[in-house]
C-alpha cells in the first residue's frame, strides 16, 4: 500500500483562516522519523461528542428524524446551553434542515450562538455524508453544495473541516474534492486493516493526502486516520449502556469512578503510541448516538473531571473538542508528514471480508441515481441560462428544482446508492426521486419552450413525447425537442418509446433523417416493446428540434424482432445479426453467442459465451449487500435454453454512428452475469454490460 508514498516530506503552515485550506510546503530532505512518545509523557485527550445520522438505511430518512434524530438535536442543543465547555461534532444538513424549520426564532437564536462560539461545529456540512465508490463526482458536488448553501445561508457558518467516518473504503478524489472546497483537515476511518495495523506500527496515521498527481500541491489535504473506529471505546461509552457511579453511600451499587477513569487512561494512552504526538481524538459517540444527551454529557463531565483533578498522577489532560480544535493542537506542533497519493479501496475489514458487494448491490436504483443526476442538470443549466435571458420568477423555479437536488442529495448516502439499506427504503428514495423529476420538469417545460418559440409565443411541451404520439393523427407533426446539457458539441442516438410504426423524423429544414422503429420482445409472456430510434446532432449547452411526422409517405422502415425457440427447427434457419460493419453468429442448438465478424478486418472473433451466477462461501463471511466472497469453486453455469423465462439476452447494432459501442449486451438472470472469453477486433473493443 505505500508504494505511492513518495519520499519527501511536507510541514503545514500556520493554519490559515476558514477561507483557506492548509498550504503544504516540499521538503528536499527524506523525511526520519523516530518514535516521539515516551512511555509517561503526558497526554492531551480531545473528547470529540458527535452522531452519525444515516440518511437512510435500516429506516427511511423520515422514520430516523421522527424517531430519533430530532431528539438527538433537541437534547444535545439543550446540554450545550448548559455548559459551554461542551463541544459537539454533527454533519448531515439532510436533517439539520428539518429541524431548523420546526423551531421557533428564540431556539434558532441559540442554536446560532453556540455554532458562533464554537460548541456546536458543523463538520462536512454536506446534505449527508456520501459514498466514494459508487458515486459520481457531480453528485458528489451537488450534495454538498446543498448542505453548504443551506449552512451559510441559514446558520451563517462555512464549515473548515470533514470527517468520512462510515463510508465502506475512501478515494483520491475526495480528498482533491475537499482540497478544493477549502477545508483545512480530512479524517477517515475504514482502510485495509493491514494498511491501518501498519500504520499504526509506523506512526504514521496523518499525513498529507495528495487527491490529484496532475494539480499537485494545489489539492494537499491534511489527513488523519481514526485509529479504531467512530464509536466511544468501551471506557467511556456514556452515549450507550456504560454508567458512572461516584456515590459510595448506595450500598448494592459500589463507586466505579477510580476504575472507569484508570481503563479510560489507559486506553487513551495505549492509543495515543500510535501517532507521532501527544495529542489523541477519542470519539464520544456512534449511530444516532446522544439521544438523551443530558446522560451522556453529565457523565463524561464527572469523568473529565475526576481524570483532570489527578491530572499530575495520570500524566493527562482531557478536554471537549472537534477535528477542527485537534487539527489547530497538531498544526501548532509544526511536524512534517508524509505525502500519499492514492486510494484506500477496497475496505478490507477481515482476511476474509473484502468489501466489494456493494459496488453492483441494487444496479436498478444505481442507475436512477445517475440518471436522475442528469435529469437535474438539464434543469439546473436550462433555469441558470433562462434567468440571465427571460424574467422568470427565479425563485419558484428554484425551489421546484431544490426538490430534485435534495432527493439526488440524500441518494448519494453511504446506504442509500451503495444498496445496502433494506427494500422499502429503496422504495423510498426512489419515491423522492420521483416527485423531484416531476417538479424539475415543470421547470423544463417552462423554460425551454421560450427558448423555441419565444418568450411572447412559447409552445407547449410535453416530457411524454410517447403519449402525444399515440394520440396523434395522420398528418400530425410532432417536435421532439433534444437538449444537451454538456459544455461541448455531441452526436447521440435518441430512443422513444412508442405504440405505433407509421411514424418518420424530419429536422428543422424539413431533411429526412434516418431514424429506425424496432419491436423486441419485452420478457413477458407474448409481450413486445416498440422503440423509435434516430441520430440526433447537438451543440453545446443547446437543443435541436427533430420533427416525428405520423403516417408520412416516407414512413421509417421498421423491423421486428422474432422469438426463436432454441434448440427447435426454425433456429437452424437463423442465419445472426448484422449490420454494415460486424456479424454476429448464434449457436442454434443454445442461443448462445459463438463470434463476431468484422467486414471490414475480414477477421472473426470467436466467442464463448455463458450465463453464470457466483456461489458465495458458506463458512465465515458470507457474500451480501456489502461483501463479495465466493466460494473456490465460484460459479454455477445457469444458462438454461429451453427456459427463456430464466436468461434473456439483447443486442443493439447502430448502422450510422460507429463510436458508440458496437455490441451491448444484457442478461437478465437470478444473480446472473455474462461469463465471456473474448479479444480484440483490430484494436476495437467488445463492449459487454452485466446486469
Amino acid at each position: 500500500g505505500y508504494s505511492r508514498m513518495r519520499d519527501v516530506s511536507v510541514m503545514i503552515n500556520h493554519y490559515n483562516s476558514v477561507f483557506a485550506s492548509l498550504a503544504v510546503l516540499i521538503s528536499l530532505v527524506p523525511a526520519v522519523y523516530s518514535k516521539v512518545n515516551a512511555s509517561r509523557e503526558h497526554v492531551i485527550i480531545w473528547v470529540v461528542p458527535h452522531t452519525h445520522d444515516d440518511t437512510g438505511w435500516l429506516k427511511t430518512v423520515d422514520e430516523y428524524y421522527v424517531e430519533e434524530v430530532h431528539w438527538i438535536l433537541e437534547t444535545v442543543t439543550q446540554a450545550l446551553l448548559e455548559n459551554p465547555e461542551r463541544r459537539f461534532t454533527y454533519v448531515e444538513m439532510a436533517y439539520f434542515y428539518r429541524w431548523w424549520n420546526e423551531i421557533d426564532d428564540d431556539m434558532k437564536s441559540k442554536v446560532l450562538h453556540i455554532i458562533q462560539n464554537g460548541q456546536l461545529q458543523l463538520n462536512l456540512a454536506g446534505w449527508c455524508m456520501n459514498d466514494e465508490a459508487d458515486t459520481h463526482y457531480a453528485g458528489v458536488i451537488n450534495q454538498m453544495t446543498e448542505g453548504a448553501l443551506f449552512a451559510m445561508q441559514q446558520l451563517k457558518n462555512r464549515s473548515t473541516v470533514g470527517w468520512h467516518i462510515d463510508p465502506f473504503g475512501h478515494t483520491s478524489v475526495t480528498a482533491s474534492l475537499w482540497a478544493d472546497i477549502g477545508f483545512n483537515a480530512f479524517s477517515i476511518s475504514r482502510i485495509n486493516f493491514h494498511d491501518l495495523n501498519q500504520r499504526k506500527s509506523d506512526q504514521k496515521l496523518e499525513f498529507v493526502w495528495r487527491g490529484s498527481k496532475s494539480l499537485g500541491r494545489s489539492r494537499d489535504m491534511w489527513t488523519h486516520i481514526l485509529d479504531s473506529h467512530y464509536c466511544s471505546p468501551p471506557e467511556c461509552a456514556y452515549d450507550d449502556k456504560l454508567f458512572l457511579q461516584d456515590d459510595p453511600s448506595l450500598p448494592s451499587y459500589k463507586p466505579n469512578i477510580l476504575d472507569q477513569a484508570q481503563g479510560f487512561v489507559d486506553m487513551a494512552r495505549e492509543r495515543n503510541e500510535w501517532y507521532r504526538h501527544n495529542n489523541i481524538l477519542i470519539p464520544f459517540g456512534c449511530d444516532f448516538a446522544h439521544q438523551n444527551a443530558e446522560k451522556s454529557f453529565v457523565q463524561m463531565d464527572e469523568l473529565m473531571a475526576y481524570v483532570n483533578s489527578k491530572s499530575d498522577d495520570f500524566d493527562v489532560t482531557v478536554r471537549y473538542g472537534t477535528l477542527d480544535d485537534y487539527a489547530r493542537a497538531i498544526n501548532s506542533l509544526n511536524l512534517t508528514w508524509d505525502v500519499y497519493e492514492g486510494d484506500f479501496l477496497p475496505y478490507v475489514s477481515t482476511s476474509r471480508a473484502y468489501w466489494t458487494g456493494f459496488y453492483t448491490s441494487r444496479p436498478q436504483l444505481k442507475g436512477y441515481v445517475r440518471s436522475s443526476s442528469a435529469f437535474l442538470q438539464v434543469a439546473e443549466t436550462l433555469f441558470s441560462l433562462g434567468s440571465q435571458v427571460f424574467h422568470l420568477s427565479e425563485r419558484t423555479l428554484f425551489d421546484k428544482i431544490d426538490l430534485l437536488r435534495k432527493a439526488v442529495g440524500v441518494s448519494q448516502h453511504h446506504d442509500a446508492i451503495t444498496g445496502t439499506e433494506r427494500s422499502y427504503v429503496v422504495t423510498d428514495y426512489i419515491q423522492m426521486m420521483n416527485g423531484g423529476r416531476t417538479a424539475a420538469g415543470a421547470v423544463i417545460t417552462d423554460i425551454l419552450p421560450k427558448f423555441i418559440g419565444g418568450e411572447k409565443a412559447p409552445p407547449h411541451l410535453s416530457l411524454s413525447v410517447g403519449d402525444l404520439l399515440a394520440k396523434a393523427k395522420p398528418g400530425d407533426k410532432i417536435a421532439a425537442v433534444v437538449y444537451n446539457s454538456l459544455g461541448w458539441s455531441r452526436q447521440s442516438y435518441v430512443s422513444i418509446s412508442v405504440s405505433r410504426h407509421d411514424l418518420s423524423v424530419v429536422d428543422s429544414h424539413g431533411k429526412l433523417v434516418p431514424s429506425d422503429i424496432l419491436t423486441i420482445p419485452s420478457g413477458h409472456e407474448s409481450g413486445f416493446d416498440t422503440t423509435l430510434y434516430f441520430l440526433a446532432q447537438l451543440p453545446p449547452l443547446g437543443y435541436r428540434v427533430y420533427y416525428i411526422e405520423v403516417g408520412h409517405k416516407h414512413v421509417t422502415q421498421t423491423t421486428k424482432a422474432v422469438k426463436w425457440r432454441v434448440g427447435g427447427p426454425a433456429m437452424n434457419n437463423f442465419r445472426g445479426l448484422e449490420n454494415a460493419f460486424y456479424k454476429v453468429n448464434f449457436s442454434s442448438s443454445t442461443g448462445r453467442m459463438t463470434s463476431v465478424f468484422n467486414k471490414q478486418t475480414n477477421k472473426t472473433l470467436v466467442i464463448d459465451q455463458n450465463l453464470a451466477q457466483y456461489v458465495s462461501a458458506t463458512h465465515g463471511q458470507a457474500s451480501g449487500a456489502y461483501i463479495f466472497r465466493p466460494a473456490r469453486d465460484n460459479h454455477t453455469v445457469i444458462f438454461r435454453p429451453r427456459n427463456s423465462r430464466i436468461t434473456s439476452q439483447k443486442l443493439k447494432f447502430y448502422e450510422e454512428f460507429s463510436e458508440q459501442p458496437v455490441v451491448i449486451m444484457t442478461a437478465n438472470a437470478n444473480s446472473g452475469l455474462f461469463s465471456m472469453s473474448a479479444g480484440m477486433v483490430q484494436g476495437k473493443e467488445v463492449f459487454m454490460a452485466a446486469v
